[in-house]
């Protein structure tokens, strides 16, 4: 995933991303309907394509795509069935950054240099809240939030 600090940098990648996504026929009763929503959250239009789709983009190309557009790539949920090192055995040695559910890993991956993230990172409503970063000081801006990871100026639950 990657944090942004203005909202134009993140829409810029996820119109990339978007564009690389197949495009054909789907089941929408079988691979959920993809609606659109305006900014009140009323329902405007449904795409005809599906989003969870994979691009073709490699880890080091979307590591550059959110560098390139002033963002922090932070590589989501390793941790997790669908995660990196189920997937990979590994978390990939370019990425610096990434975000875990469980504390040994935290610990663990912690040991081998990477800077830890936890956050709920929801798939569902019941997720939102359930991990958190604390920031050594309160951030004014998405970029103050960004700085203040890149300096490691944060705690997560198993430093307080």
């Amino acid at each position: 995933m990657g944090y942004f600090p203005s909202i134009e940098d993140a829409l810029a990648v996820s119109e990339f991303v978007e564009d690389m996504l197949p495009k054909f026929e789907y089941d929408p009763e079988k691979y959920g309907y993809e609606i659109v929503l305006d900014k009140n959250e009323t329902f405007v239009g449904a795409l005809d394509y599906y989003l969870g789709f994979p691009t073709n983009l490699t880890i080091d190309d979307a590591l550059e795509l959110i560098k390139q557009h002033n963002g922090l790539a932070v590589l989501a949920h390793v941790d997790r069935k669908f995660g990196a090192i189920q997937q990979l055995g590994m978390v990939p040695p370019n990425v610096k950054y990434v975000e875990v559910r469980k504390r040994e890993v935290a610990l663990e991956l912690r040991a081998q240099g990477f800077v830890v993230l936890t956050s709920s990172d929801a798939h569902t409503p019941d997720e939102v809240g359930s991990r958190k970063v604390y920031f050594d000081e309160k951030p004014k801006s998405a970029e103050d939030v960004l700085q203040l990871i890149r300096e490691r100026r944060f705690k997560t639950i198993w430093d307080l």
